[in-house]
């Protein structure tokens, strides 16, 4: 681990100075210098019992990287065995072996993953088995992303971060599982109360039809009713909203659609045209050929809000029911500016979800990617469901919630060859 660099664009230390920095931002959580603005971080850091899990845990936790891929495996295989030499407790060892072992997980399943699936939510709590080590695992990963780099975390990573831990820890809460139908039942109705208190629901379901189901367990009460409201308010075949989420710090760009000219390819072009950056997207399909469009949004890490210029400029371009041209669209031709090359890696998981396949994929960060990658799945006749954006000096990580244009996953095994191929070469281009 000594003076040990990691081919790795998000990290600047090499693995024994990061360890220590790990280490010294628990400290600071149990110290109370992160109390006012990181309140749930400290008060779950300081209800930590054996604190010495987590010490050996930090300094132990990259202790496999420098042999190859699979860093995390690799060192929960050692941890035994150096446990064993400093005469640690059996109930220890297990412990630190399981957090150095899914070290990744977390952090992996809040930036790639839909954290409004329940079944991905289910799965991790699973997973992780107990509220204990549920605890450790969040303070160990905000920790660790909080000291690879300084420009690594960010306000939305850590909203990600606490949402997994809260969905989870709710749910570990209710050991039946009658609870946890009953409870989401009345979660339901509850919701539809707030929305159908302040909005008619007659007039809703003239515009959108009956089944709402799906739109509704996507979304806050209070998402619904501004969603909503803006839909109704608006005579036209396109209405879009921009507002600054407070609880998230970043903003929310909703966009109804019966425009089939506008699509999620060319909202996505035009975003980027623009210069802001998208951090996740959602897509609604209701009836009459009306989508909902969803994103989470900022420009050179700033609010949009009071940028009217901007969107009413992208509101009468999407208005004017013409193919975006060519000239709007950003090129594929730009590099990243430091010039270093990410290798690409693509990944196909038809496991992970219900109703979607999800492409993983790693690559250098450029302007415009995410359009490239997004035209080059409709041609290949996929329908994106959700995306999870993560950037971090230099590169990108990026999610695919997809199905083929007849709602099915994406299971031939040459579709999805061809498709791999092509997104290859455009994201190498």
């Amino acid at each position: 681990m000594k003076d040990l660099a990691v081919a790795d664009p998000s990290h600047i230390y090499t693995v024994d100075v990061h360890s220590l920095l790990l280490i010294k931002e628990f400290e600071k959580l149990l110290d109370g210098i992160y109390e006012k603005e990181f309140p749930l971080e400290t008060k779950i850091a300081r209800s930590l019992k054996k604190k010495e899990v987590f010490y050996l845990t930090g300094l132990l936790h990259d202790i496999g990287k420098g042999y190859g891929d699979n860093h995390a495996q690799r060192g929960a295989g050692m941890v035994r065995k150096i446990c064993g030499r400093l005469f640690v407790d059996k109930e220890v060892i297990e412990s630190v072996e399981f957090l150095v072992d899914e070290h990744l997980s977390m952090s992996s399943c809040s930036q790639k993953r839909d954290l409004d699936d329940s079944r991905l939510i289910k799965e991790f709590k699973n997973k992780v088995k107990t509220i204990e080590r549920l605890s450790f695992l969040f303070i160990l990963t905000f920790c660790d992303l909080r000291s690879v780099a300084p420009d690594v975390w960010s306000t939305w990573k850590g909203n990600l971060l606490s949402t997994i831990f809260k969905k989870t820890i709710n749910l570990m809460s209710k050991r039946k599982e009658g609870i946890i139908k009953m409870s989401k039942l009345s979660s339901r109705n509850r919701k539809e109360g707030q929305v159908f208190k302040q909005i008619d629901r007659n007039e809703l379901e003239k515009v959108c039809g009956k089944k709402l189901s799906s739109y509704f367990n996507n979304y806050s009460s209070e998402e619904l009713i501004y969603q909503v409201r803006l839909l109704l308010e608006s005579n036209e075949n396109l209405a879009l909203g921009v507002k600054y989420s407070q609880k998230n710090h970043i903003d929310q760009l909703t966009i109804w659609s019966k425009n089939h000219n506008v699509g999620f390819v060319e909202i996505c072009a035009a975003l980027s045209s623009s210069s802001i950056n998208i951090f996740s997207g959602r897509v609604t399909s209701l009836k009459n050929n009306l989508v909902l469009y969803t994103f989470e949004i900022n420009r050179f890490g700033q609010s949009t809000f009071r940028e009217r210029g901007i969107w009413d400029s992208m509101k009468s371009k999407f208005e004017s029911n013409k193919p975006l041209p060519a000239s709007e669209l950003i090129s594929s031709k730009y590099m990243n500016s430091n010039g270093r090359q990410i290798k690409t890696k693509i990944n196909v998981d038809n496991l992970s979800s219900k109703n979607f396949t999800i492409i993983e994929l790693s690559t250098t960060d450029r302007p415009g990617i995410l359009y490239d990658i997004s035209k080059t799945l409709k041609n290949h006749d996929l329908v994106i469901g959700f995306v999870k954006i993560s950037t971090k000096r230099g590169s990108v990580d990026d999610s695919f919630y997809v199905k083929t244009i007849g709602g099915k996953k994406l299971l031939n095994t040459e579709e999805i060859k061809a498709m791999k191929s092509s997104l290859t070469k455009v994201v190498t281009s």
